[in-house]
C-alpha cells in the first residue's frame, strides 16, 4: 500500500501566524512555492496560504494604496486576516489513495501533513502529477 509519505514532501515551507502578508509573499516567492502552512506559536495548524489568495489581496491592495505603497500596505496586515482556516490535514502513514480522492472530490490544490499534532510535510496535486509521471 502506498503511503502519503511516500510522496509528500517532508521539508515543507510554514510561515507563524504572526506574519505579515508580506512576509509570506517574499517566502512564496523566494522558495517557489505556491502553497505555504501557518503555524501558530506552538507549532500547530492554524491555516493555509495559496499564491491564488496572496495574489488576490495583493491585486486589491494595488487598486486601493497604488504600486507605489503596496510594500508598506503589505507589511500591515496580518495573514491571520487572510489565510485559509477551513482546511483538512492528512497523517503521513495515510493510503496514497485517500489523499487522491481528496484532490479529486475538492477544488483545494494541497494538503498539509500532520502526525500527531505536528506538521510533518504537504502533499499537493502536484505530487500526484509527479508520481503519476515516474509510473509511466
Amino acid at each position: 500500500m502506498a503511503l502519503v509519505a511516500d510522496i509528500m514532501t517532508a521539508k515543507v515551507a510554514y510561515i507563524e501566524d504572526s506574519a505579515s502578508l508580506r512576509e509570506a509573499r517574499n517566502v512564496m516567492k523566494e522558495l517557489s512555492v505556491r502553497h505555504l502552512p501557518v503555524v501558530d506559536g506552538n507549532g500547530g495548524m492554524a491555516g493555509i496560504l495559496s499564491q491564488r489568495v496572496i495574489l488576490a489581496e495583493v491585486i486589491k491592495l494595488v487598486d486601493q494604496v497604488g504600486v507605489a505603497k503596496l510594500e508598506e500596505a503589505e507589511g500591515n496586515i496580518s495573514i491571520r486576516d487572510i489565510m485559509q482556516t477551513d482546511f483538512q490535514v492528512i497523517h503521513s502513514g495515510a493510503d496514497l489513495k485517500l489523499a487522491g480522492k481528496y484532490f479529486l472530490e475538492h477544488k483545494h490544490s494541497c494538503l498539509p501533513v500532520v502526525d500527531q499534532g505536528a506538521l510533518v510535510g504537504i502533499v499537493t496535486s502536484q505530487d500526484f502529477v509527479k508520481l503519476c509521471v515516474k509510473l509511466l
